[in-house]
């Protein structure tokens, strides 16, 4: 079952079509690279996909329950917070159930002999959801970003506009959601921490999205690229470099079955012209109704 189906999408900007009935389908453990063009609309694919923008027509349905992490550089945080307290939001309902599980005991330790099957029971869920580890796990993306080199300490509101997207991106590998939504990831970032975040990726469990124009990135973390070209959608299985092989031959073909339905149609209009008004009149003007019925291939 797919985790996203997208089908009939359309959608405009002003006089400008980006998509024209196109269909796309997202699945489970899938890791998707979005190529295209400057301007055919990777970024605004995305954000459809997120439901920040809405197309004229079409449907964008998401499996229930799935849950869904977008790297919103502009998304809202509290300038007073520091790196690892944004970070350590992540976890925050298990932070709280702590802070349960540790008045529990204590209300045992009071006399409350009821209170201690609770602090158990919080024990056991904090163990289950590997809250022990959350310190490593934060320290172990925040050193693969940079982040420990910024200062984790630091106000968010102190950062400039590469750190702070820095910081929103670790965030959201913290959190794990079952498809990361993933915009030019790599522009903030250099040569080390793309390398670190290409590994990551890798190994990915969940299914992810990326747009990204750096083709060494794209081939290492994809298994599958969508290719956002001619107001159409299409994906390719494989590497980026698969891609560019599989289009290359899809392209090589459309050139021939064009050329050879261009030969065709000059060579009708001729006969046409030639027998319109002779003694072959009918046999003209039933080809003539055929060239008016075909659907002609645009160039390529």
């Amino acid at each position: 079952m797919s985790l996203l189906d997208i089908t009939e999408l359309s959608l405009s900007y002003g006089d400008k079509c980006l998509y024209k009935n196109a269909e796309f389908s997202l699945f489970k453990g899938e890791h998707v690279g979005i190529v295209g063009a400057n301007g055919v609309g990777k970024s605004t694919f995305i954000n459809s996909c997120t439901e920040n923008t809405i197309p004229d027509e079409g449907q964008i349905r998401w499996q229930p329950g799935i849950s869904r992490g977008y790297l919103d550089q502009h998304a809202a945080a509290d300038a007073q917070q520091t790196v690892l307290e944004y970070m350590q939001a992540s976890f925050s309902a298990l932070f709280e159930k702590e802070k349960e599980m540790v008045q529990a005991y204590q209300r045992y330790s009071a006399g409350e002999e009821d209170a201690l099957k609770k602090a158990e029971k919080y024990q056991q869920q904090l163990e289950a959801a590997d809250f022990y580890s959350i310190e490593y796990r934060i320290m172990r993306i925040a050193e693969g970003l940079g982040l420990t080199a910024i200062g984790m300490d630091k106000q968010l509101g102190n950062l400039s506009g590469g750190q702070r997207a820095k910081v929103i991106l670790s965030k959201l590998l913290l959190e794990e959601p079952d498809v990361l939504l993933l915009d030019e990831p790599t522009n903030f970032l250099d040569k080390e921490h793309i390398r670190w975040l290409s590994e990551y990726l890798t190994e990915f469990s969940g299914a992810f999205l990326v747009v990204s124009h750096d083709f060494a990135f794209l081939e290492q973390i994809s298994t599958c690229i969508c290719d956002i070209d001619e107001q159409s959608i299409r994906k390719y299985s494989g590497k980026y470099s698969d891609f560019l092989k599989q289009k290359k031959h899809l392209r090589e073909d459309y050139i021939r079955r064009y050329t050879a339905q261009q030969k065709q149609i000059k060579k009708t209009e001729e006969y046409i012209r030639k027998n319109i008004a002779g003694v072959n009149s009918r046999n003209a003007k039933g080809r003539r109704k055929q060239l008016e019925r075909l659907e002609r291939m645009a160039p390529p």
